[in-house]
């Protein structure tokens, strides 16, 4: 008993959600809802009439009034015109709001995902499932909308019938409409069921993206052909997709009985029923337009009644599958920006401090950083050095505020990072990442999105080109600065390592920020064109905070100060040639680098 008024709970719960989703997707175009909603019930309206429509005619005819007969076929011929016109109006109308509510949601999501202040949540294998649910419930959510507008309309006709036939005999509509609870019933578990299914596939459907991607796109092309990947790969899908159609037919095998069995129960309910009638017809206790009526009324019940049943089950089924969306679309990301948050001076006037600093990545148990302190002073110019995986890169991040430390405090001008205002916090950061985005933009584009403010300022670009040795790419390309990038777009020109990370590095110089972070930014330039870019690296990085990561120690030793991480610990800071005298790691990288040329 008490698994059944839980279940019944849990059924009340999810149809309780319906309102909410069907505002979620109704935003997208609610006139075109609205319209949707009218047409249908103009639609659905035929039926029932023509039901009372064919009593009075039968009736006119037996009592012979031709006139009205005749009078009442023609209006239930212009009836059924405006029902078949409202009919094949339905699908366009339909599609229109299909097509938007595909491009709405996907922007809804695409918003979502973006505006994670923080990158904690893409480190989890469940960010991304829910990510996966809610893209995969588009369908369901369109499903659902059609659904509710249907249901609206159907449960109209419903009432309306079960009207007519009650006033004639109630207890013909009872039997009519009880006899068709177990195929809800049946349908109902078997949705719920499958969703259970369908929501546990989805690490495995992200698998099957996975190496779909792998073997359709460029990033791995190289490698998948000279280590002939491909048959390999594609047997790893092969092997996930019949682990999840297994997984999927199991689950329908299981229901198949209880969704062919329970259906006929209405049958035999709406057949006991015709019977009845027929037998009181035959007793003259009806008369042949009531007859009609019982006739028309009866299996136009039953089928309205079930299409009443699937409805609620259909809604129920894609209620679960678009609380995905929903779910999704309420994630709140753990760093969030403070409400009235201070706004970051555009000079500092102490320093930037770095104090205890730890920071553990979610699900490692082992610090990637771990006590870390040190300051940086305004306008000087730091480097950061270490093995790889000392966590220099994880320290550029917590710095540009991308995750909070797991302990100790970053601090501008003594006051903690998080009581600033996050975006006016970025915008005095300009950085390269060392995996650094390529954008199949154009030339220009790409270097002005670090300020789009200034986008469109051609003089200010040109020069963050010079600065980076970008502009000899730029001037060599077909459009110039009007040339689009990569071979993702028709007319595309894709560019070599070294000269997508020139442009990447003119991005980071066109923002005008007072702390620029350069995370080993010349690693794919050649020897003489690293020596350009930092022979004007002085002039460049004037006025500016600057930190630098680098293996490179021609690089490093321009710093006014170099600190040294080993393990997630800061070991050494000083200028290079007060590391060097001390005779420790930092010495010891150096020479060994220093030996490889002599």
């Amino acid at each position: 008993m008490r698994k059944s008024i839980r279940r019944a709970l849990q059924v009340l719960a999810v149809y309780r959600g319906v309102p909410r989703s069907v505002w979620l997707i109704a935003e997208a175009a609610p006139l075109r809802v609205l319209a949707m909603v009218l047409i249908y019930v103009i639609f659905s309206a035929v039926g029932p009439a023509g039901v009372w429509f064919s009593k009075l005619l039968v009736d006119a005819l037996v009592a012979q009034q031709a006139a009205l007969a005749i009078t009442l076929a023609v209006l239930y011929t212009g009836l059924r015109i405006v029902g078949t016109a409202a009919g094949w109006l339905y699908e366009p109308v339909y599609a229109g709001f299909r097509d938007r509510f595909v491009f709405h949601l996907q922007s809804r999501l695409m918003q979502k995902a973006s505006s994670m202040p923080d990158l904690s949540l893409f480190e989890t294998p469940a960010f991304y499932d829910k990510l996966q649910n809610a893209r995969r419930a588009m369908d369901a959510a369109q499903r659902l909308i059609a659904t509710v507008i249907t249901g609206f309309s159907i449960i109209l006709v419903f009432l309306t019938l079960v009207g007519m036939l009650a006033s004639l005999h109630p207890l013909a509509a009872a039997i009519v409409v009880v006899s068709t609870l177990p195929s809800y019933l049946a349908r109902l578990r078997f949705g719920h069921g499958y969703w259970q299914v369908y929501r546990g596939q989805a690490p495995h459907v992200r698998r099957l993206d996975y190496f779909f991607q792998l073997l359709t796109t460029e990033a791995a092309a190289k490698e998948i052909r000279l280590f002939g990947l491909s048959d390999w790969f594609l047997g790893l899908y092969r092997r996930t997709y019949r682990q999840v159609l297994g997984h999927t037919e199991a689950f329908r095998r299981r229901q198949a009985f209880p969704m062919i069995g329970f259906p006929s129960i209405g049958s035999v309910g709406a057949g006991g029923v015709l019977v009845y009638l027929v037998w009181q017809a035959s007793l003259g206790h009806v008369s042949v337009g009531d007859l009609v009526l019982y006739l028309g009324a009866i299996f136009l019940i039953q089928d309205t009644v079930r299409s009443v049943l699937d409805n609620f089950s259909t809604l129920y089924e894609a209620q679960l599958h678009t609380s995905n969306i929903v779910e999704f679309l309420a994630l709140e990301a753990p760093m969030q920006s403070p409400v009235n948050g201070q706004v970051v001076p555009l000079a500092w006037r102490e320093r930037l401090e770095v104090r205890a600093v730890s920071f553990r990545y979610p699900g490692m148990d082992r610090p990637v950083l771990n006590q870390v302190s040190f300051t940086i002073r305004p306008g000087e110019r730091l480097a950061l050095v270490g093995h790889n995986g000392a966590g220099k890169t994880t320290l550029v991040k917590l710095l540009c505020r991308l995750y909070d430390p797991t302990a100790g405090h970053i601090l501008l001008d003594g006051r903690d990072l998080r009581e600033y205002d996050l975006a006016d916090w970025r915008r005095t950061i300009a950085v390269v990442f060392q995996d650094y985005a390529k954008y199949h933009l154009t030339a220009s584009q790409n270097i002005g999105l670090a300020d789009l403010d200034r986008i469109n300022d051609r003089a200010a670009i040109s020069a963050a080109a010079r600065a980076a040795a970008a502009d000899d790419v730029i001037a060599a390309l077909p459009r110039g600065p009007d040339t689009l990038l990569g071979r993702q777009f028709e007319h595309g020109v894709e560019l070599s390592i070294g000269q997508w990370q020139k442009i990447a590095l003119a991005r980071a110089f066109f923002r005008d920020a007072p702390l620029l972070i350069l995370d080993e930014p010349t690693a794919a330039l050649d020897a003489e064109t690293e020596y350009a870019v930092y022979r004007r690296f002085r002039d460049l990085t004037h006025g500016r905070t600057t930190l630098i990561i680098s293996h490179r120690f021609s690089t490093v030793r321009m710093a006014d100060r170099i600190l040294v991480l080993q393990d997630g610990r800061l070991v050494e800071q000083g200028p290079h040639e007060d590391l060097i005298a001390a005779q420790g790691i930092y010495a010891a990288m150096y020479e060994k680098q220093a030996s490889r040329y002599r």
